[in-house]
């Protein structure tokens, strides 16, 4: 059985999105993780003039 963690990135990368990159460190209380995530259908930065 697959731990939650590989369950949720999976499944955010079959839906159009990259883990960019995972916090641990100097988070608030009430944060465990923080997980940046980056979108593979919306335009990149930065933006045409």
């Amino acid at each position: 059985m697959k731990p939650i963690r590989t369950k949720l990135s999976d499944h955010l990368e079959v839906n159009g999105w990259d883990v960019v990159r995972i916090e641990h460190e100097d988070l608030d209380l009430w944060a465990y993780e923080i997980w940046e995530l980056a979108s593979r259908w919306a335009p990149k930065a930065p933006w045409p003039s």
